[in-house]
């Protein structure tokens, strides 16, 4: 897969897998991000990582 074919592939959410990721796989995706080109590094974004079953559920019924 190319990487236009990558970013095309995208979807929305509408529904969190309830599978648990490993800690290393959550601190890959944190680093993935970390390094993620950004305009000078100005644009804002956050990175959210829930752990919380409760807000999880929460986040579920949202959606």
């Amino acid at each position: 897969m190319t990487l236009l074919q990558a970013l095309n592939w995208r979807y929305a959410v509408k529904a969190f897998d309830s599978q648990r990721l490993l800690d290393e796989q959550i601190n890959q995706l944190i680093e993935a991000v970390r390094l993620s080109p950004a305009a000078y590094g100005l644009q804002p974004y956050k990175l959210l990582v829930i752990e919380s079953l409760a807000v999880k559920q929460v986040l579920n019924q949202t959606i």
